[in-house]
This record gives C-alpha cells, sequence and structure tokens, in this order.
C-alpha cells in the first residue's frame, strides 16, 4: 500500500458531513483539529461563497509581495518566542510614560486562533462558558471544550462568555449598549 503520514486517516475513514454530502478531509488530522470551510471550499460540490474566513478573491496586492520580498532580506531566524523586541516596543508605543507597567498586560501570538486558545486556557476564569450565538466563529468553543471546560446555555451562569461582534458569519450586530 501507498506510505500515508501518520497524522492522515485512511480514505474510508476521512469522510465528514458537510450540508448532507461527503465531505473529503484526508489532509485533517481530525482527533485534534475541525474542518473549516476556507481549507476545502474546492472540494465542496455546491460551493458558492465562502464566508467563514477572510479572503482576497483577487489575491494579494503586488506591492504587498513587493514587501514581502524586500522584507524577507532582513529575516535572520525565527522571531524570538519572547516576542522581543515588538514586545517592548509595542508597550512603549502604548503607554510611553510606563512601558514596563503595561508590558506585563500584553500577550503577543501567532494569529486569532493561538491567542483565543490561550486566553481561554490561561486567561480567563476557571468554569463553565457559552457563547452568544451558535452560529458564531467556532474557534471560542473549540478552545473551550479542549481546555475541558462544560459549554452551557444561560450565558448568565457562565464563568466565560465569547461574543463575536458583529457575529461572523451571520453579519448580526449588537450596539455596545445592548451588549452592556
Amino acid at each position: 500500500s501507498k506510505y500515508r503520514p501518520p497524522f492522515l486517516l485512511p480514505p474510508t475513514m476521512a469522510k465528514c458531513q458537510s450540508n448532507g454530502k461527503g465531505w473529503d478531509s484526508t489532509n485533517w488530522d481530525l482527533n485534534t483539529q475541525q474542518p473549516h470551510g476556507g481549507q476545502e471550499w474546492s472540494t465542496i460540490a455546491n460551493f458558492v461563497e465562502d464566508f467563514s474566513v477572510t479572503t482576497n478573491y483577487l489575491g494579494p496586492p503586488r506591492k504587498a509581495i513587493a514587501a514581502c520580498a524586500t522584507a524577507l532580506q532582513h529575516i535572520e531566524h525565527y522571531p524570538a518566542a519572547n516576542f522581543e523586541p515588538a514586545h517592548s516596543d509595542l508597550a512603549a508605543w502604548l503607554q510611553p510614560s510606563d512601558p514596563k507597567e503595561i508590558s506585563s498586560r500584553l500577550m503577543l501570538g501567532n494569529g486569532a486562533s493561538e491567542l483565543i486558545d490561550l486566553v481561554t486556557r490561561i486567561g480567563a476564569h476557571v468554569g463553565d462558558f457559552s457563547v452568544r450565538s451558535a452560529q458564531q466563529y467556532k474557534e471560542y468553543e473549540r478552545a473551550a471544550l479542549a481546555s475541558g471546560r462544560n459549554l452551557i446555555n444561560d450565558p448568565a451562569k457562565g464563568n466565560m462568555l465569547a461574543v463575536v461582534n458583529p457575529c461572523n458569519p451571520t453579519g448580526e450586530y449588537l450596539p455596545i449598549e445592548q451588549m452592556k
């Protein structure tokens, strides 16, 4: 048989349901990842639009590609795990009078999903959680369940409430007074 890396499921096990149709997830470890619309749009027969991710159907701007090419010349190694000097520079920019005071309250990460996971696991109160909308961006729910929290339906009784405003993907928006 063909070599298959251990993190890929055999083809017979690698189908999950999406809108009642089989969905090819052979490139996913379904034990640790959830399929996301942005990755597999080309395999969905009835695909029309994908609002689950922020994408640019025109591709990246030429000036952005040129800027990346220029920046690559200055990359010597992977960024430091402590995010320095970016962390200190950001603290000094946010609070020039006392950057050390604000520095301890800053959390930098490698994208939104990592930060959502970190805040959910170590930055939020321990206990049950709820979400404002069952349709909202699922990363909050995934991170909370992965950290051992229980999903409850009553936001008033939970220790953590995830609110995405405006709601992605529905676009529903709550004014600030309603959110309070």
